[in-house]
């Protein structure tokens, strides 16, 4: 039986990462990619942001780009809070899907160097390999709003004038995560965790956070680590084949809510009482929460997602007009010097599950 979670008596304010996650929601984010399957730069009135741009009747001739990681929940919502931030202040929008692809998505931050716009939020598949794409970009004089990953990558740019970086600690969020489902197991039995793309650098953080808490508990025994490729269908069958093999598994830690919704579908499958097994997830869509208030989920990390492309536009905003970046609003600045902001994380459980925080 699960174990009473004593460290969340409410919400718990952490600096963590945004993560990949969802179902398909598909307008803002799907229609680009067809377009990058050819690596050209497509043309801005093929995008799903033009037409609502033009209906907004934008007042200035900038435009802001969002890149997204690939069509599902949480991307669309990253896609429609650049939309909305633009049509707020009057800006063109142009939203790329990079469909889980790290060439799309160097490609989709070309084409908008291309298309001429002044700034781009980037929702980051890996620091490593994207980075020398983001210094030409800010070479064409190109305002840039990434995830903190990339401050190790940037060598000689990393305190450029333009580029600005949102502080999502995937590490440290997994780490919270994993140290809170071990507690509802008592802190002891076996643990199996379900993630996504591990070539990533986001997934390997996350299993760096995953495996410092483990290590701090003796009795728990790490099952396995599966690539789930952020998959609905693989983490339903993953979760069968582990379950089936391992059917004393305590716990079941996912990296993306999408692979914990088949983890869900496969504890249904095989007749398994929801009691009798603790499942917790990275990401807050209404659906996750929902399945958290059902009791079909033990615990779960959130944060808006509209967050990152709406700070980058507050930024650029006050760069365009010659103005001090530390007056942006609605700006949590970490360190204005240091070009970094902060977006907060939360755990959830049961007991401070709230729907109205979902974007998405």
């Amino acid at each position: 039986m699960k174990k009473k979670l004593a460290m969340l008596l409410g919400m718990i304010l952490i600096v963590t990462s945004l993560a990949a996650c969802g179902g398909s929601k598909s307008e803002p984010a799907q229609a680009p990619a067809e377009e990058e399957e050819e690596a050209e730069a497509p043309a801005p009135e093929e995008t799903p942001a033009e037409e609502e741009g033009a209906e907004a009747a934008p007042t200035s001739d900038v435009t802001y780009g969002v890149v997204v990681r690939s069509v599902d929940e949480y991307c669309t919502a990253l896609a429609e809070g650049g939309e909305e931030i633009c049509e707020e202040l009057g800006w063109a929008n142009i939203t790329l899907n990079s469909d889980g692809d790290v060439q799309k998505q160097i490609d989709a931050i070309q084409s908008m160097v291309a298309q001429g716009v002044k700034g781009i939020y980037v929702h980051d598949l890996d620091a490593v390999a994207i980075a020398p794409t983001l210094k030409k970009a800010l070479d064409a004089g190109v305002n840039i709003t990434v995830s903190s990953n990339l401050i190790p990558e940037m060598g000689d740019y990393l305190h450029h004038d333009l580029i600005y970086y949102v502080q999502w600690d995937n590490e440290k969020a997994f780490y919270d995560l994993t140290k809170a489902t071990i507690e509802l197991m008592g802190g002891k039995g076996k643990i199996l965790c379900l993630t996504s793309p591990q070539g990533f650098t986001i997934t390997q953080q996350f299993l760096t956070g995953f495996r410092n808490a483990c290590a701090e508990y003796p009795d728990i025994e790490i099952v396995n680590e599966i690539d789930c490729n952020s998959d609905r269908a693989l983490g339903l069958s993953y979760t069968e084949d582990a379950l089936t093999a391992n059917p004393d598994i305590d716990a079941i830690i996912s990296t993306t809510e999408v692979i914990t919704w088949g983890t869900v579908e496969a504890i249904e499958n095989l007749g398994i009482d929801f009691d009798d097994i603790i499942i917790t997830t990275n990401d807050s869509s209404k659906q996750t929460m929902q399945m958290l208030i059902d009791g079909k989920l033990d615990i779960i990390t959130g944060c808006p997602a509209k967050n990152g492309p709406v700070t980058g536009a507050r930024i650029l905003e006050k760069l365009l007009a010659g103005e001090d970046v530390k007056d942006a609003q609605d700006v949590q600045w970490v360190d204005v010097d240091e070009h970094l902001a902060n977006v907060a994380y939360m755990l959830f459980d049961k007991d401070n599950a709230d729907l109205s925080f979902c974007d998405y």
